[in-house]
């Protein structure tokens, strides 16, 4: 994986006390940076979770799995606002969207 650039340091470094992230420290970012209005401690558990952090020692986040948090699955670059409703059949999703 590449190296995570100065501008990701810096802010890995506002957001985060003696060079390691909280699971607060990490849902104070997706609020304050990202402006995650809806997102909640076990979301943020969640993350960790998924990166393998519970499976360190101290089970704190260091830069480089922030850097790979930033660039995951669980971290789109737009959100997703809604779902769609997958239940349809594709002759009925047609019917009922029609696309133009």
């Amino acid at each position: 994986m590449a190296k995570p650039p100065q501008d990701i340091k810096q802010l890995f470094q506002e957001y985060s006390e003696n060079d390691t992230m909280t699971i607060d420290d990490l849902l104070r970012f997706m609020i304050e940076f990202q402006k995650e209005e809806n997102v909640t401690i076990h979301d943020v558990q969640g993350i960790f979770k998924h990166l393998n952090i519970f499976q360190s020692r101290e089970g704190l986040l260091h830069l480089d799995y922030f850097f790979r948090y930033l660039l995951c699955d669980l971290n789109p670059p737009l959100p997703v606002k809604e779902k769609l409703d997958v239940t349809f059949s594709i002759s009925e999703w047609f019917l009922f969207f029609e696309v133009e």
